[in-house]
């Protein structure tokens, strides 16, 4: 029996109008769980491909933005060295909750130059550089403001925006 097919039986036994998914809250009902097997949003946004061969379309919907202002000063502590917070990611001003993301943006990650800080510079470059990692994009060329409005594309529909970026005073 494949694997496609074990889940067929699974998934005829579930009741798919009782299915909710949201970001900010998973709310997968029991009927789902011997499938899934420890549900989490990245699983169900892996997964939605297979499940739309069944006639399943799971949509995985961020909470709303919020515009909590956080200074400079404040989210250069959620760069990943203190566990106990999240890490955030600004790009142009709007910031970006990535702590389900540990693996590329905690502490020593690849991606950890990022996290504490806007990096629209850097990500419009497509630079590692910690000298890139600066919140003014003024001097980047189109297509690198191409560039990072992808990248703010791809943040806003992976990640819960959780406040602006605000000056220190």
């Amino acid at each position: 029996m494949t694997r496609i097919n074990r889940y067929r039986t699974r998934i005829t036994k579930i009741d798919w109008k009782r299915l909710r998914v949201s970001v900010s809250q998973v709310a997968v009902y029991k009927e789902l769980n011997p499938f899934v097997g420890g549900t989490t949003v990245a699983w169900l946004s892996r997964r939605r491909q297979c499940l739309a061969e069944f006639g399943v379309n799971i949509r995985v919907r961020a909470a709303p933005a919020k515009d909590t202002p956080i200074t400079v000063s404040e989210l250069a502590k959620y760069d990943g060295s203190n566990p106990e917070l999240g890490i955030y990611v600004a790009i142009k001003g709007d910031i970006f909750d990535v702590s389900a993301n540990t693996g590329a943006y905690g502490a020593g990650a690849g991606y950890n130059c990022f996290a504490g800080k806007d990096a629209s510079r850097a990500l419009g470059k497509s630079s590692l550089k910690l000298e890139d990692c600066v919140a003014d994009y003024s001097v980047l060329t189109e297509k690198e403001l191409e560039t990072l409005e992808q990248w703010h594309a791809f943040f806003s529909k992976k990640y819960d925006i959780v406040g602006r970026v605000v000056p220190d005073n």
